[in-house]
């Protein structure tokens, strides 16, 4: 059965393929307490642990330096993060936020839904 969670910024569900899914929400700006809420969120939505997550980014949303510190620094649970996102601006973002914070799991930037669950599914 999947569970799931509804965050001031974003969606939360976790489903029998065991993928976690984000979905930001439209104009979310996530401060180190939302990045806080969203980690144990995902915790305790995904019983086992490593898991996969799927972040949809294709909105438009801002994560402060705070907040990608803490994801970084406190996501040893995340075997691997696949993000969608045809988003230019959310694209540079997320490259920067892998080089600067060097996240300990894989993290790929997809434009596509049916690629980034491929890659998930290949590292589970």
């Amino acid at each position: 059965m999947a569970k799931e969670t509804l965050l001031q910024s974003c969606w939360l569900g976790y489903g029998e393929d065991k993928i976690l899914r984000m979905r930001v929400l439209e104009g979310a700006v996530i401060d180190l307490k939302q990045a806080k809420m969203i980690t144990e969120s995902m915790k305790r939505l995904a019983d086992e642990v490593p898991v996969a997550v799927l972040i949809d980014g294709r909105q438009n949303y801002i994560w402060d330096k705070d907040a990608q510190e803490y994801i970084a620094l406190h996501s040893g649970y995340r075997l691997a993060t696949a993000l969608i996102t045809n988003n230019a601006v959310v694209r540079i973002f997320s490259n920067s936020y892998a080089k600067i914070f060097k996240p300990s799991y894989p993290f790929r930037i997809f434009s596509t839904e049916e690629k980034a669950i491929a890659w998930l599914k290949s590292l589970m």
